[in-house]
């Protein structure tokens, strides 16, 4: 789609025919003749720069947050006229490495350029299209095109190195074999820490002289759980939706989703049983047998939230209510908890093993960055809640609050 822009050139060709009829000598004759080379110049280069080719190609095309991807034009120039041209490759990627940039280009030549960009949050991204600006002396014209090219990149959301390891532990594993029903392997240390309050036989006596301090091996087991993962990516009910929450849940939401990602990480390497479901714009839910791991990330990839949602949390949890049983571990990812969620909790607390609610309405730190000062406090609807919290942890359910400058592996190390 070719568009112009001709409006100088027009009044300065109706003001010189007027000073043509008012003063006729040999100074607008001159002027004149020069309003006629503009209108050739400007019909020669319309013409031109409607044979420009522009191809482009991408890869890769399935990428992580903050992940560079390579963007490879080729121009092409199929007139017999030179041209100068203003070449904006993208407007739709936030982290291209130039915005913009100037072709000269001969009669049937052509230019290969290649750029990098990378996005800052996940989802199913659109490169968009691409511009070439053509600008006439004195900017007395403008000719643009545009090339509306279909290019999507699929952008993951960013995953911790965490180790969840919270889901209470019923069924035997296959193929593994003790004497008790439950019991760690201790032929097979899964990771060294610091000792705390574990009983002796537990400290790594070689690893704690080389540090000089008492380390403790953790075991695999011989068991795995079954876990129901709950993430709420919308507006929490009851809030007064303005521009500052509208903000917090964007924000909350993408790193709700590189939480929930992490933590299906770890525990699909170990081949857990995980159902994961989405209350957003939709309700998305997704059960992958054995490692799977690609499949739930396209599904959080693509999942969106929204401020006035259809469907709220607590129609979720009804409806998968009688779908809990005594083996699962019930883990709840949300922004906030209204008056209405509590009870529910409490039910759901009644018929499984375990109930873990992490709720993060700044979000957290990723473990790369170092703690930094922090003044946020829990916002009131927050600090409310967080009083009524005691009656969950009465009835056994484990509630962590998270502001931004907590690490995500911290916060769960808090967790029995």
């Amino acid at each position: 789609m070719t568009n112009v822009h001709l409006k100088p050139l027009i009044r300065l060709s109706v003001l010189l025919g007027v000073l043509t009829i008012l003063f006729w000598n040999i100074y607008v004759i001159i002027l004149d003749y020069i309003i006629v080379l503009l209108w050739f110049d400007f019909l020669v280069k319309i013409r031109a720069i409607k044979k420009i080719e522009i191809s482009r190609k991408l890869f890769p095309s399935r990428l992580f947050v903050n992940e560079k991807f390579k963007l490879c034009y080729q121009v092409t120039n199929h007139s017999s006229t030179g041209l100068g041209l203003e070449f904006l490759p993208t407007l739709d990627v936030p982290g291209i490495s130039r915005k913009s940039l100037f072709l000269n280009m001969s009669p049937g030549g052509n230019e290969a350029i290649e750029l990098s960009g990378f996005f800052y949050t996940r989802g199913v991204k659109n490169i968009g299209s691409s511009h070439l600006a053509i600008a006439g002396p004195l900017s007395l014209y403008r000719i643009s095109r545009s090339y509306h090219m279909s290019d999507e990149v699929i952008v993951f959301p960013h995953i911790e190195e965490l180790r969840f390891s919270k889901e209470v532990l019923k069924d035997l594993l296959p193929g593994r074999r003790t004497q008790y029903r439950m019991l760690e392997d201790t032929t097979s240390i899964r990771n060294v820490r610091e000792y705390s309050t574990e009983p002796l036989n537990r400290i790594h006596w070689k690893l704690s002289a080389r540090y000089d301090k008492l380390m403790c091996k953790e075991f695999d087991t011989t068991a795995q759980g079954s876990l129901k993962l709950f993430v709420d990516l919308n507006m929490p009910q009851g809030v007064l939706v303005n521009e500052t929450w509208r903000q917090m849940r964007k924000n909350y939401e993408e790193q709700a989703v590189d939480a929930a990602a992490s933590i299906l990480r770890d525990l699909k390497d170990r081949s857990t049983d995980v159902e994961l479901i989405i209350a957003g714009k939709e309700t998305w839910i997704e059960s992958f047998p054995g490692r799977e791991f690609v499949r739930y990330l396209d599904t959080l990839t693509r999942a969106t939230g929204s401020e006035l949602p259809d469907q709220r949390i607590v129609e979720v949890l009804e409806r998968f209510l009688m779908q809990i049983y005594q083996n699962d571990t019930v883990v709840l990812v949300s922004m906030h908890l209204s008056d209405k969620e509590l009870p529910l909790i409490l039910k759901l607390r009644s018929r499984c093993s375990k109930v873990i609610i992490l709720l993060m309405p700044y979000g957290f730190r990723p473990a790369v960055y170092r703690p930094s000062r922090s003044y946020s406090m829990p916002h009131p609807e927050a600090a409310r809640l967080l009083e009524k919290s005691e009656l969950l942890v009465e009835n056994g359910v484990i509630v962590q609050f998270m502001l931004e400058n907590d690490a995500l592996q911290e916060v769960l190390d808090l967790v029995p």
